[in-house]
């Protein structure tokens, strides 16, 4: 296991991101909890594409590669804020010309370069035809096969992609006990995702009683203040996972919480179409419903007392 960074490495701060890139497209927790010194030029540039303006965004990073020629900090600060803004066409464009300039790199550098090339092409592609992606996050966990990061990260897309479950298995739970077994808070903050990675992948292997437990499990380690894309993953697969053993009702209110959280969630839309039609609700009843035809009750002569 490689050793714990320190908070103020900005690679590390970058390697935190990825494990949301991956699942929900967005670095919330990283970018919370620390930040990386953006150079000015990619401030404009994020603004400029907050504000659809493309070619001043592109022409800002152009900028800003200029002045940092060949630092894969910049081009990872850049694929960041094509992240946040669900530019990925664009995070992908960067990420591919990145692992070309930047090929004399530390192994590190250029990992962190591949997993978050494949986080953007896992956007870009569907799943199971993920081909880009896959081959970016195997070309990561190559170049650092003991990292938890991209352990977890190669496991959940080999399973997202049902391809490889075995391996993709083994990865993940490699991928939790390091988690579970380190003493730094900013590693076992990622435990949600390796959890929820790792029902997943027993979910795809049709294990869904012990997918079901991960995926709870999960759910109760989310952050304080985790956003709804977190959330909608994980519940989707709680759903697929109740699907998986015939709890329907279950997979429903599972289903339905992940379409809360984003109600065009297409892979939960089509999990709640395919479950078998809710039944219709019982008539209510009265607690002392009437005797029909009964009539009105009358003392008996024979008993009545003067």
């Amino acid at each position: 296991m490689t050793s714990p960074q320190p908070a103020s490495d900005p690679t590390r701060v970058l390697r935190l991101l990825l494990m949301l890139v991956i699942l929900v497209g967005a670095g919330w927790w990283a970018l919370r909890h620390q930040q990386v010194e953006t150079p000015p030029e990619l401030l404009q540039a994020q603004q400029a594409l907050q504000a659809k303006d493309l070619n001043r965004a592109v022409a800002a990073f152009d900028k800003a590669l200029k002045a940092h020629a060949n630092q894969p900090l910049t081009y990872l600060q850049i694929m960041q804020i094509c992240a946040a803004e669900k530019r990925w066409d664009l995070c992908a464009a960067y990420g591919d010309r990145a692992i070309q300039t930047c090929r004399y790199a530390s192994k590190e550098e250029r990992a962190l370069l591949y997993a978050t090339l494949s986080s953007a092409y896992a956007h870009i592609e569907v799943a199971p035809h993920q081909p880009s992606a896959l081959f970016a996050i195997q070309r990561a966990w190559e170049l650092q096969p003991q990292d938890p990061d991209y352990e977890n990260a190669y496991g959940y897309l080999l399973a997202d992609n049902n391809r490889d479950l075995d391996n993709a298995l083994a990865l993940i739970t490699v991928a939790l006990k390091t988690i579970r077994a380190s003493n730094d808070p900013a590693v076992q903050a990622e435990e949600c995702a390796v959890e929820d990675s790792y029902g997943w992948a027993l979910h795809r292997k049709q294990r869904d009683t012990e997918a079901i437990v991960a995926l709870l499990q999960a759910l109760q380690d989310v952050p304080e203040g985790a956003p709804g894309d977190l959330m909608k993953v994980i519940y989707y697969h709680l759903g697929a996972a109740y699907h998986g053993v015939g709890k329907t009702e279950d997979a429903r209110n599972a289903l339905k919480s992940a379409l809360v959280y984003d109600p065009d969630y297409t892979e939960a839309k089509a999990e709640l179409a395919s479950l078998p039609a809710a039944p219709p609700p019982s008539p209510a009843v009265p607690a002392n419903p009437p005797v029909k035809n009964a009539s009105p009750s009358v003392a008996s002569p024979a008993s009545h007392t003067p």
